[in-house]
């Protein structure tokens, strides 16, 4: 094998190499500050909680209102490109804490890209009894714009007409876990899973 084939082979294997590796693009937010990386999931700090099997009718009859919510996001773009994030927003509104605007905890992609993400998940559930009530349904969004991110959640009016959450659930393909943290507190987690994407909607409410 003379020098010049030597060469070649040597040109066209880090070629390759640098094209199977895609470079990681740190998002930035609203300080226009680099985003960290999305390594994990984020759990609930509570470690010790119960499953329970029943689904939403195993739920004690009275209100469910949403304390704070965690959006989290793995999935493939158009162009290809893996795109993650995670956001949260509190809800809590009382003495010293005041209902916070959703904000982006993580965000990475292989390329800069322009898209949407978006889970439906209530904020007001009424059971038992008190289940013919009208359940209040946000949209929780995240808006990939370049090399910029940024969450955006709102109340969904569509959805807030139905007092049959499971029926809702259902039409949206999600998938529901329900854990009960404490005597007043539950955590609901909405998953949806399409092909390889992933996208989980993980939601802790105080019960009233």
């Amino acid at each position: 094998m003379n020098k010049m084939t030597i060469t070649l082979l040597t040109f066209i294997f880090c070629s390759g190499a640098s094209w199977a590796a895609k470079p990681t693009l740190n998002f930035k937010g609203r300080s226009a500050l680099p985003l960290p990386i999305c390594e994990k999931e984020k759990s609930t700090a509570v470690t010790h909680k119960i499953e329970l099997a029943g689904g939403l009718p195993s739920l004690p009859a009275g209100v469910l209102v949403a304390r704070q919510a965690h959006f989290s996001i793995e999935a493939r773009s158009v162009e290809g490109s893996l795109v993650k994030a995670q956001t949260f927003q509190s809800f809590v509104n009382s003495g010293s804490n005041i209902k916070s605007k959703p904000k982006v905890i993580c965000g990475n992609s292989e390329l800069p890209l322009k898209t949407r993400f978006s889970m439906m998940g209530p904020t007001l559930i009424y059971t038992g009894d008190a289940a013919k009530e009208k359940n209040v349904f946000w949209q929780f969004q995240v808006l990939a714009d370049s090399t910029l991110l940024s969450p955006w959640n709102t109340r969904s009016l569509a959805l807030s007409s139905s007092a049959d959450i499971e029926k809702t659930l259902t039409s949206l393909g999600y998938e529901t876990k329900i854990y009960q943290l404490s005597s007043k507190q539950y955590e609901i987690i909405f998953s949806q899973k399409r092909n390889d994407d992933k996208q989980a909607l993980s939601i802790i409410y105080d019960f009233n």
